[in-house]
């Protein structure tokens, strides 16, 4: 995947192209950015890291989500949507600061876990 955006304004010009590079795990991707303003043209390499996360509804219909592989970190939301938002916004808080402490950033999950809720019936 390749493209291409154009954004003017405030007195500067901007390009922007980005290239999709194969992954280097099927755990995440990794984005090639290079954006050229009016003096300079810069490139950097943006990796995409790729977590499961367990939501859990409460009583009172909001969800708690929590990363079991990021020593359960967790957060909350007062619907799915909610929570998805937040959790992403929370991953990316928490990587953001492993990364700027000098911490190794845990892998991301390779596989995929599926939760439902299986009901059986049992006679009494």
């Amino acid at each position: 995947m390749q493209g291409f955006a154009y954004r003017q304004g405030s007195g500067s010009c901007a390009q922007l192209a980005w290239r999709y590079v194969p992954p280097l795990t099927s755990a995440y991707r990794l984005l090639q950015l290079s954006w050229m303003t009016k003096k300079h043209t810069h490139t950097a390499e943006i990796a995409e890291y790729g977590y499961n996360v367990v939501f859990e509804r409460q009583a009172d219909g909001a969800y708690v989500a929590t990363v079991p592989s990021l020593n359960y970190i967790s957060t909350y939301g007062e619907s799915l949507e909610e929570a998805r938002a937040m959790v992403k916004d929370m991953l990316a808080l928490y990587l953001q600061s492993l990364q700027e402490d000098g911490l190794e950033i845990p892998e991301p999950d390779t596989q995929t876990t599926v939760t439902e809720r299986i009901s059986v019936a049992l006679s009494r």
